[in-house]
């Protein structure tokens, strides 16, 4: 518990999907006691998600994806939260959930605010943008590599409509400007997106940025959509089958 008044800075990685959001995750996973010698903790949700999923479920709008009980979901991730800054020595918390790219309105955005305990003296929002035609490309591909078809329920995060709200970013930005006092918008680098976000968030820290690009996607993502289920079926990933386990065995997880 931090026993000083420091001020408690938030800083809030919102996405977008496709941006290096998964790699960054992991980086902080992997450099968590480091960041937190240097007075940088990354939250951890109690499931061990390195993405702070519960976040974006406690307010998104109705229909984006399926959310059941969210007020209950709500109730738990505030509470959650207010455990995990009470516990907090550090003055700055990273939390991290690229699904907040999906907010689009001034209430959403309200609600993710009052999820957070009045401590919190200061947030920052950070944004990683690329080039929207670009961006909707491999996002598209990852919904079809993931097995995902599209949704006509023009509300949903499935919906593969590049007109649709989904590649709207001046709503995104326009709605967490009226909530938070602080958003940085970062241009998506694939080579440099941690350290343009590290540098965002500790400027001062001199630190290894470079790591593996994850969950990449492919041009083709149907021709190996059957090698792809057989392949998460047997052998996982860091969420389920052998590869949590050995992760788990390894103390990496």
């Amino acid at each position: 518990m931090m026993t000083n008044q420091q001020p408690l800075t938030v800083f809030l990685h919102i996405g977008l999907h496709k941006t290096g959001t998964t790699s960054f995750q992991q980086w902080l996973h992997e450099w968590r006691p480091v960041l937190a010698d240097a007075g940088y903790e990354v939250y951890q949700s109690p499931d061990g998600n390195k993405s702070h999923f519960d976040l974006a479920r406690s307010v998104l709008r109705e229909g984006v994806i399926p959310i059941e009980d969210q007020g209950a979901i709500k109730a738990r991730t505030r509470a959650d939260i207010a455990r995990w800054l009470d516990d907090a020595t550090s003055p700055n918390i990273i939390f991290t959930s690229e699904s907040l790219s999906m907010l689009r309105t001034f209430d959403e955005c309200q609600a993710l605010l009052d999820i957070f305990p009045p401590t919190v003296d200061n947030f920052v929002i950070l944004l990683v943008l690329r080039d929207k035609k670009d961006w909707f490309e491999s996002y598209k591909n990852q919904m079809i590599k993931s097995g995902r078809k599209p949704d006509a329920d023009p509300r949903s995060w499935n919906t593969m409509n590049f007109d649709s709200w989904i590649a709207d970013f001046e709503a995104l930005i326009k709605s967490y400007n009226a909530v938070f006092d602080d958003v940085r918008t970062i241009d998506y680098d694939p080579d440099d997106t941690i350290a343009n976000l590290m540098h965002e968030i500790a400027p001062e820290l001199e630190i290894d940025t470079r790591f593996r690009r994850m969950n990449k996607s492919i041009s083709r993502p149907e021709k190996y959509r059957g090698l792809r289920k057989f392949t998460r079926r047997i052998i996982g990933d860091e969420r389920r089958g052998l590869v949590r386990h050995v992760l788990r065995l390894t103390g990496r997880l």
